[in-house]
């Protein structure tokens, strides 16, 4: 199995359902992990492998692009992202919230999932 993957992906969003929440943008950080075709590249060329770039972007984008109340709903999103390209057979994907609690370091959601289980509902 071949994986790619972004660890802490630093970010500030718009989330939550306080009052508080809403008013200010906080930092996230999230963490991707796409699991992808096991077969090795025919070359050594960015054609033959899953660019980078488009996912970051893409999270980049996603939590720029609105508010999101719950973590929950962001990392659905991110990984629905994930599956828009069909060489993506499974996702680990998680949103931490870093300023939530004084005396907690971070608080999240992650979702694990394959494609037929995401598309299957399952």
């Amino acid at each position: 199995m071949r994986k790619l993957f972004f660890r802490n992906l630093r970010l500030m969003a718009s989330i939550g359902f306080y009052q508080h929440e809403r008013l200010r943008r906080q930092t996230v950080h999230i963490n991707l992990e796409v699991e992808l075709d096991d077969q090795r590249l025919p070359a050594d060329d960015v054609q033959y492998s899953l660019d980078y770039d488009y996912l970051r972007d893409g999270v980049v984008a996603l939590v720029k692009s609105r508010h999101f109340n719950l973590q929950e709903s962001l990392v659905e999103s991110i990984v629905d992202l994930c599956f828009t390209r069909p060489e993506v057979h499974a996702v680990c994907v998680s949103s931490a919230k870093l300023e939530a609690y004084s005396d907690v370091e971070a608080v999240g959601v992650e979702i694990r999932t394959s494609r037929a289980e995401w598309q299957g509902g399952a």
